[in-house]
C-alpha cells in the first residue's frame, strides 16, 4: 500500500470519527424529555364532585379542554387542547424535571374560563415511553359555592336556665340548600364541655355536674353531598339558684363522707356514732334559713315572736307541719314540686362542707355559753345573740357558701328521729315513724356544744318554739 493510499484510509476515519463526534455533542445537548398525561373530575367549591369521565360537557356548558405546564420558575413548557368529550389529555415533549405545576381548564366555546384546577409537584421522567399520569380537579370560578345547610334548633329557647339532674329535650331541624329536609342521622349534638353528646334530631340530655355555668351546645348537621352547617344555642346550669320569692340556693354537689363524731370531740353525745355515708346526686341547698319575708310571702303571715327582728331575719315560731304547708303551697306557686326538707344526712353534710371538725372552720374550745372564737365567727348563740334572733348571713358562710348553720335557729329536718346504722348507708332519710322529728344547729339562745355540726335535736313534730325554723333543698 502505497502513501497515497494510507492517506486516503486516514482521511476516511477522522471523518467516521468526527461524525460520531458530532452526533455525541448533538445528544448531549438535547434536554431530555417525557409526557403527562392527566383525567379530570369536575368539583363544586366544597370538593364534591360535580361529574367524574365521562363528563357531561353539554350540562356543564364545557367545549374544550385546555391544559399547560410550567417548570419550577414558572415558565410554559408546553401546552394543548382536547375536545371536552375525551375528558383527559396529554402534554407530550415534556422537559423531565421533579417540580412541574399543570394547570388545566374547561372552557365554552368562545373559550371563556368555566372550571380551572391546578395541580404542583408534579415529576416528569425520561425514557422509551415515559409518561407522568395525573388526576385533577377542576372547579367553578364565577358559579358561588353551595351553601351549606340551614340549621335550627327549635327547642329549648337561647339561654335557658336549668338545674343539675334536669332532663333536657333537644329538638333540631335542618334542610339542604334545595329546601329538602334532612334525615335524623344527619345530626351530631356536640357540648363545648363535655364533647359530643349524641345524635338525632331529638335528643336527650341530663344536666351533670361537669356543665355548671354556660354552655354551647351545637347541633352539626352533614346533607348527603358533604356539606356541614351548624346552629348553637347557650344553656345555663347555675351554681346559685334564686326563685320567685328570693330565696338563693347552692349546688351541693354528691360525694362521700363521715356523719357522726369521734369520741375525742368536745361535748359529744351518745348518739353521734360515726358510719360512712354517701350522698349519691348534688342537690341545691338554700343559703340561709327562711326568713320571715319569705315565709310571708308564701303564707301571708308571720308566726314569728321576733318579727319586730324584720324581714331579713329567720322565721321562727313554725312547726315541723307548718314547714311541710309551706313547701306545699311554695311548690304550687312555682308549679312544679321541687323544694322539700333535707335529710339529715343531707344537713350535716351541707354543714360540714368537707370538713371533719365539730365546726366548719375548726374546733370548738368551750361547750357552754362561753366566748368561742371559732364559732362567734360563723353563728349567733347564748354569748354573742343577746338573746333574739339576728338577720341571715350577718356571719362568715362555711366552705360552699351556707350561712347560719350553726345557731340562730334550729332547722327542721325530713327524717324522724332514730339512732344511726352501723353500715355504710346511701342515701339515708331516717326512721319510717316515730315520736320526734330531726332537728339540726343549735339557736340563739344554745350553749356552744348544742351547734357543733354533729349535734342531734329532735322535737315532736307539732309544736311552735321561737328557736326552731327552716331552711330548704331544691330538687335538681
Amino acid at each position: 500500500m502505497n502513501k497515497s493510499e494510507l492517506r486516503i484510509i486516514s482521511l476516511f476515519f477522522c471523518l467516521i470519527f468526527s461524525m460520531l463526534f458530532l452526533l455525541s455533542c448533538d445528544n448531549e445537548s438535547k434536554p431530555q424529555t417525557g409526557a403527562v398525561q392527566f383525567r379530570i373530575k369536575i368539583a363544586d367549591n366544597y370538593g364534591q364532585a360535580i361529574s367524574r369521565a365521562p363528563i357531561d360537557c353539554e350540562k356543564l356548558g364545557i367545549s374544550i379542554i385546555w391544559a399547560e405546564i410550567y417548570d419550577e420558575n414558572g415558565d410554559a413548557l408546553t401546552s394543548n387542547n382536547w375536545d371536552c368529550s375525551l375528558h383527559k389529555g396529554i402534554l407530550e415533549g415534556v422537559r423531565v424535571g421533579s417540580n412541574r405545576r399543570l394547570l388545566v381548564e374547561g372552557k365554552n366555546q368562545d373559550w371563556e374560563i368555566l372550571f380551572k384546577g391546578e395541580k404542583e409537584g408534579i415529576e416528569v421522567f425520561a425514557g422509551p415511553d415515559p409518561v407522568t399520569v395525573v388526576d385533577i380537579e377542576l372547579k367553578p370560578i364565577n358559579a358561588p359555592a353551595n351553601t351549606p345547610p340551614e340549621v335550627i334548633i327549635n327547642s329549648p329557647p337561647n339561654n335557658s336556665i336549668f338545674s343539675i339532674g334536669d332532663v333536657i329535650h333537644f329538638v333540631g331541624n335542618a334542610h339542604d340548600n334545595e329546601d329538602e329536609e334532612l334525615q335524623d342521622n344527619s345530626f351530631v349534638w356536640i357540648s363545648d364541655k363535655v364533647g359530643i353528646i349524641g345524635k338525632g334530631r331529638d335528643f336527650y340530655l341530663e344536666i351533670g355536674p361537669k356543665m355548671i355555668g354556660e354552655n354551647i351546645i351545637t347541633l352539626q348537621v352533614t346533607d348527603g353531598s358533604g356539606l356541614s352547617g351548624n346552629s348553637k344555642i347557650n344553656i345555663i346550669i347555675p351554681e346559685i339558684i334564686t326563685n320567685s320569692i328570693g330565696m338563693t340556693f347552692v349546688l351541693i354537689p354528691a360525694g362521700d363522707f363521715i356523719m357522726g363524731s369521734p369520741e375525742n370531740e368536745i361535748g359529744r353525745d351518745e348518739d353521734e356514732s360515726q358510719h360512712k355515708v354517701t350522698i349519691s346526686k348534688s342537690f341545691y341547698m338554700q343559703t340561709t334559713e327562711v326568713t320571715q319575708g319569705q315565709w310571708k310571702a308564701v303564707m301571708e303571715g308571720n308566726p314569728s315572736l321576733f318579727s319586730n327582728c324584720g324581714d331579713d331575719c329567720p322565721v321562727e315560731m313554725v312547726s315541723w307541719e307548718d314547714c311541710q304547708l309551706f313547701i306545699s303551697k311554695l311548690n304550687a306557686m312555682e308549679n312544679h314540686n321541687l323544694y322539700r326538707l333535707p335529710t339529715e344526712a343531707e344537713w350535716e353534710y351541707s354543714a360540714r362542707a368537707g370538713t371533719t371538725t365539730a365546726l366548719p372552720n375548726g374546733d370548738i374550745t368551750v361547750t357552754d355559753c362561753n366566748y368561742d372564737s371559732n364559732l362567734d365567727k360563723i353563728g349567733w348563740y347564748c354569748y354573742n345573740s343577746g338573746s333574739k334572733t339576728h338577720p341571715v348571713a350577718q356571719k362568715q358562710a362555711n366552705l360552699w357558701g351556707l350561712y347560719d348553720m350553726h345557731g340562730n335557729v334550729w332547722e327542721w329536718c325530713s327524717d324522724w328521729y332514730d339512732s344511726y346504722p352501723s353500715t355504710v348507708v346511701i342515701d339515708p332519710t331516717g326512721a319510717s315513724t316515730g315520736p320526734s322529728r330531726v332537728i339540726r344547729g343549735g339557736d340563739w339562745n344554745d350553749d356552744a356544744l348544742y351547734c357543733r355540726s354533729a349535734y342531734r335535736g329532735y322535737d315532736s313534730p307539732s309544736p311552735r318554739i321561737s328557736s326552731i325554723g327552716t331552711r330548704l333543698v331544691r330538687i335538681p
